[in-house]
């Protein structure tokens, strides 16, 4: 089977470029931004023409949060029209299309864990664009889009890399501890998406690892998982006064996922043990 990942050096695309190449049926294609620009429409129908992919999965995107607010015109051209490309060009081969979506589309006025079918209501440029990449992926009939929450795995570019890189520096002394969600292990990701391709799963699906927590404790219970000590004090997210809003709560239900599929998300916390023994080596 011909998988295409575009995105291929984001937090899901990495992960699901090990995942998916661990299948000796798999041929790989991992492209990054500086192979396909998925924003220029001919570039996408050209390449993806060449190759004739069987599935298609788009981890690319504009995730620069505060920087949309002031880049529209370019968030948008990723996020959302980017993903309108790759869709039409994915009808026109008949092939599979997994695309990753956000929390971030919910405003978080609720206090139930969201699920597939919550109204969307969008805070920022960034939330708008990503829904408007959901359903422009959505409006093909053989697609997936994966909503995920509060992406880690990446030994240097995540959450917790940051968050290690402080303490070790002693430049880090409070966390938000004022926005609620579900941490989601990249490499959790790329197992369900590895079963929607074999099983042919279509539609939106939530993915996030089981359990609801915030910044400030997730950066303490690594810390103790690590046996760092540290003095870290909450602060609210409007505190630091930054250009883009963000839900106070965006924890994701897995009910559905679990009914198509079986599986039963484990908590973020062993997920993190995974990932601590991935930094360590």
């Amino acid at each position: 089977m011909k998988i295409l990942i575009v995105g291929a050096n984001g937090q899901v695309g990495s992960a699901a470029n090990q995942v998916l190449s661990e299948n000796k049926h798999n041929e790989i294609f991992a492209l990054t931004h500086k192979d396909l620009d998925i924003s220029n429409r001919n570039d996408v129908f050209n390449l993806l023409t060449t190759i004739a992919p069987d599935v298609v999965l788009n981890a690319a995107a504009m995730t620069n949060v505060d920087l949309c607010e002031s880049q529209v015109d370019e968030a948008f051209s990723i996020n959302a029209f980017g993903v309108r490309n790759l869709a039409q060009c994915c009808e026109h081969l008949d092939a599979h299309l997994i695309h990753l979506s956000t929390d971030f589309v919910f405003d978080g006025k609720i206090t139930r864990k969201y699920s597939e079918y919550d109204k969307t209501n969008p805070l920022s440029v960034y939330a708008l664009s990503k829904l408007g990449g959901d359903q422009e992926a959505l409006a093909y009939s053989k697609s997936t889009v994966l909503r995920v929450a509060w992406v880690f795995g990446n030994e240097k570019g995540d959450f917790f890399s940051w968050v290690l890189d402080g303490l070790n520096s002693g430049s880090l002394d409070s966390l938000i501890d004022n926005q609620i969600s579900t941490p989601t292990y990249n490499f959790d990701i790329a197992e369900v998406l590895s079963r929607c391709i074999t099983s042919r799963l279509f539609g939106l699906i939530n993915v996030a690892n089981e359990g609801e927590t915030t910044r400030l404790e997730m950066g303490q219970i690594l810390a103790e998982k690590l046996g760092i000590k540290e003095s870290l004090k909450g602060i609210t997210s409007e505190s630091l006064a930054r250009p883009a809003q963000r839900p106070n709560y965006s924890s994701l239900s897995t009910g559905l996922l679990t009914e198509l599929t079986g599986i039963q998300m484990r908590s973020w916390q062993d997920a993190l043990d995974d990932h601590i023994k991935r930094i360590a080596k």
